[in-house]
């Protein structure tokens, strides 16, 4: 068994203690016979002398052997910090593997809820078309739009993603989706970016036609007509983002106006805080109401521009 073997085990401690005990041992006699010679040999020096002499050394291995005790001490731990770290290095590999894993599972739900989302917006396509297409001859007594138009005797022609087209008593007419009620708007699946898409379509295949068959001033002026609608629903969509994103924007200023009145209250209280106790201080009280009036006047103005905007739609 090699020594650091000994050091490792656990007779190890005993058998060094007991092998420097008999060290020990050995160097006092070694000293006494040393001692004792010189003394008969006619030495000059006593016993008490070489003793004295020795001091030193005998300090220095007493020094030494209360170190190799608390290395021998300490044994017992550095063998379960060793053990610790190598279990702490297995789990964190067993944990890169597992991080490694879960990522390869994450990718894969990730591919699998695309292709689901996909699946689910044919499934939608495909019941938008069977919807639309079997409400050809439908009839309703009355078709009221949100402008407040109403037509008679309704017998529905044709559901496509703009909207309905319909005979009524006075003649034929195509309705856009958005000028529906709720409900039919929800039977039918009213998709605002279909009706723009079919819109383009729409007025490209009208484009193309006009060309090829050298169109009157009259399609001409269908189709301006067809441009402008397509540009007033572009308009209309951006005008209800704007009004989306100035909403959003007023209840930020909503709370920076609360945090202002109330930051001119802390303020107002230190200043009369730091008055009853004769210091000098700061009021930022004024600088805040200037910033508040310049927010309350930001908030209304928004308000109106809000209001004008959903007027324009």
């Amino acid at each position: 068994m090699s020594f650091s073997d000994l050091l490792a085990s656990g007779k190890g401690p005993g058998v060094i203690g007991m092998l420097l005990a008999m060290l020990v041992i050995v160097g006092f006699g070694s000293l006494y016979m040393l001692a004792f010679e010189n003394g008969v040999g006619g030495s000059e020096k006593s016993l008490a002398a070489i003793v004295r002499d020795n001091d030193k050394e005998i300090i220095s291995l007493g020094s030494r052997i209360s170190e190799i005790e608390k290395t021998l001490e300490s044994i017992p731990t550095l063998k379960k910090i060793s053990s610790d770290l190598d279990s702490a290095v297995a789990v964190n590999k067993s944990n890169v593997i597992q991080v490694s894993e879960r990522r390869a599972e994450i990718s894969a739900i990730e591919d699998t809820i695309e292709a689901l989302e996909a699946t689910f917006e044919d499934y939608k396509n495909q019941y938008r078309a069977k919807v639309r297409n079997g409400a050809e001859g439908m009839k309703m007594d009355e078709l009221k739009t949100r402008s407040g138009e109403v037509f008679s005797d309704v017998d529905v022609t044709k559901v496509t993603a703009i909207g309905i087209e319909f005979r009524h008593r006075d003649g034929h007419k195509r309705i856009a989706f958005d000028e529906l009620s709720d409900e039919l708007q929800e039977h039918y699946q009213f998709d605002g970016k279909q009706m723009l898409a079919e819109m383009k379509r729409e007025a490209a295949v009208r484009k193309k036609h006009d060309t090829e068959v050298a169109a009157s001033n009259e399609a001409a002026d269908d189709m301006a007509a067809e441009q402008k609608v397509i540009a007033n629903e572009e308009a209309r969509q951006k005008t209800i983002q704007d009004i989306a994103a100035k909403e959003s924007r007023l209840g930020n200023i909503e709370s920076e106006i609360r945090r202002l009145e109330s930051d001119i209250v802390s303020a107002q209280s230190a200043a009369d805080s730091a008055r009853a106790a004769g210091r000098m201080h700061l009021n930022r009280a004024g600088s805040i109401r200037g910033v508040l009036a310049q927010r309350r006047n930001d908030y209304a103005n928004l308000k109106a521009d809000i209001a004008r905007l959903r007027a324009s739609i």
